[in-house]
């Protein structure tokens, strides 16, 4: 399980290194996407991180439209056990989510 763990840890830190730092971005558009790709990223690891939530919560800052970033904030904070927090965060996504689709 170990070995599991240090390579997904592996190959979350190459895949990182390939988005770039979002601070650098002049747009926040561009912004709150690198943000969410970062938090995307951490949140495969199987246990809560504060960067993933933190992340997500600037992306979020930078786009609250970005449906799939509320979904994986929910995601962090049910693996937090905070489930209030990503109760609000699944219902901020269903709002967005165009109406009549099923």
């Amino acid at each position: 399980k170990l070995d599991k763990q240090a390579k997904l840890q592996s190959l979350m830190t190459e895949t990182r290194a390939q988005i770039p730092d979002p601070a650098s971005s002049q747009s926040g558009e561009e912004r709150a996407k690198l943000y969410y790709y970062h938090g995307k990223v951490l949140d495969c690891l199987p246990s809560y991180t504060k960067e993933a939530e933190d992340c997500l919560s600037k992306a979020l800052k930078n786009d609250p439209s970005n449906m799939e970033a509320w979904l994986t904030l929910g995601h962090v904070y049910w693996k937090k056990e905070k489930l209030e927090e990503a109760l609000n965060c699944f219902r901020s996504a269903e709002e967005l989510e165009p109406k009549g689709k099923e």
